[in-house]
């Protein structure tokens, strides 16, 4: 085994050792860096602030200019034409939102349908309706993680059952009494604008018949109370 020349070794040594002098401005150049370093992080943070507010305005006034757009074609549509209304207008939104969510329009409403209506309420001993409401309910009686249905009333989806499009029922909507107190059972009038179906939806085995899909206490829609 040869050895290597003690000046083969010394030329091998000082190739691998670093080179650890570093000049005054060096140092000072790293040591004005190290103080500046926060300033610079805070700057570019504030930077990246403004960049994303400007983004958001932009955003928000193509938004805005998009409303205001479309409120003047509505106008415009209302003054000159005769069909055009807010019910024209609300099918077409349904129309689009069926056909983005691939779903379709059926006749009667089932379980896992997307039933779209208005809906009024009043308590037993009251005369006046409350205000017409709108609902969408996504899934009709499909509960959630939590076991409850969207609506939060089962009697409510379940007297949707079997309703069509254009058809209105009223029926008694009974509350879970408190100790001590009669329940105040509430008359619900509901008309269906809508019933659509998502593909790969399954049905139920066998569709209910009218009694059965109506809720105990349903009373005809031209039923005084």
């Amino acid at each position: 085994m040869t050895q290597a020349s003690p000046a083969r070794l010394e030329k091998r040594l000082n190739k691998k050792k670093p080179n650890q002098t570093r000049s005054f401005d060096q140092l000072v150049g790293d040591t004005t860096i190290a103080r500046l370093k926060p300033y610079i992080q805070q700057q570019i943070g504030m930077l990246g602030q403004q960049i994303v507010q400007s983004i958001y305005q932009t955003m928000m006034q193509e938004r805005s200019m998009m409303q205001t757009r479309q409120l003047a074609f509505e106008n415009l549509l209302r003054r000159n034409t005769t069909w055009f209304n807010d019910e024209v207008l609300a099918m077409e939104v349904a129309s689009v939102e069926d056909q983005a969510e691939g779903a379709t329009e059926v006749e009667a409403a089932e379980e896992g349908d997307k039933v779209r209506v208005e809906f009024q309420s009043r308590y037993l001993d009251q005369g006046e309706w409350s205000a017409l409401q709108k609902l969408a309910v996504h899934s009709l009686l499909r509960k959630g993680p939590q076991g409850n249905v969207q609506t939060g009333s089962e009697a409510f989806e379940k007297a949707l059952l079997g309703m069509k499009a254009g058809e209105t029922r009223e029926f008694l909507l009974p509350e879970v009494p408190e100790e001590g107190k009669e329940p105040e059972n509430t008359r619900i009038k509901v008309t269906v604008k809508r019933v659509s179906r998502r593909p790969g939806a399954p049905t139920p085995a066998a569709a209910p018949t009218e009694e059965a899909a109506a809720p105990a206490g349903e009373v005809p829609a031209n039923a005084e109370g």
